[in-house]
């Protein structure tokens, strides 16, 4: 797959996310529906946003960084799932009343402490 093709299909992808979000947010009443509904607005915002920060990612990482291309795609694919599921998580904490600073602080630790390994697990299999 060609890049243009890849941020293509992810522009696409993205913008039926945000599109079905929209749909959740607009057209489903969270009182009558129940979990079903909560899953489907949760479903749809990561997807969406995983799409949106992947091809920000991937923008910013080829502007200022000049390595392989599809390292910088798998990179930017990687830090988009973390970065959403920082967003995630803090909207289910805000929704079960348990977010405050410090537990959004150690969930955005979590998350950069996995990035971290990964970065660290990359960069000895390329010295090698």
């Amino acid at each position: 797959m060609t890049v243009k093709k890849y941020l293509h299909l992810t522009a696409i992808y993205t913008g039926i996310c945000w599109l079905l979000w929209l749909i959740v947010i607009l057209f489903i009443d969270p009182q009558r529906s129940g979990a079903l509904s909560r899953i489907a607005f949760y479903l749809a915002l990561a997807s969406a946003l995983v799409g949106s920060f992947s091809l920000f990612g991937f923008i910013i990482r080829i502007r200022f960084n000049k390595a392989s291309i599809f390292r910088q795609i798998l990179i930017s694919w990687r830090q988009s799932f973390w970065l959403a599921g920082i967003v995630i998580f803090s909207l289910l904490f805000k929704e079960l009343h348990i977010l405050g600073w410090f537990n959004f602080i150690f969930l955005s630790l979590f998350f950069v402490s996995i990035e971290i390994f990964f970065l660290i697990h990359n960069r000895r299999n390329n010295v090698r």
